[in-house]
């Protein structure tokens, strides 16, 4: 595998930068299987970009677009979790919704 320029080990970081900001995007209109999908695509890409030493001369580079990238993960991990608490109360009023039906059928009988 050829050597990349610093220029171009940027813009990988970049375009890792822009995917966690699009899963974000993603996660706030609940399109959980493009976050799975670009989720998976990510980690691959990061262990790539990661898998490599990184020069001393795109480290500040690199630390900014990590802090950038973590804030964009905390973003959809808080709204991955909104969305499971959702789903659960969405479960609860279920659970009852079917207990009132059996109890229902149950009295009519």
């Amino acid at each position: 595998m050829p050597i990349k320029s610093s220029a171009q080990r940027i813009q990988e970081m970049e375009k890792l930068v822009d995917l966690s900001e699009q899963l974000t995007r993603l996660a706030e209109q609940s399109n959980w299987p493009e976050v799975n999908r670009l989720s998976l695509q990510r980690e691959q890409r990061l262990e790539q970009f990661f898998s490599n030493e990184i020069s001393t001369d795109i480290r500040e580079t690199v630390i900014d677009a990590i802090s950038r990238i973590r804030f964009f993960d905390e973003e959809t991990v808080r709204l991955v979790k909104k969305n499971r608490e959702a789903l659960g109360e969405g479960i609860i009023d279920l659970l009852a919704h079917k207990r009132r039906i059996k109890n229902y059928i149950s009295n009519q009988h």
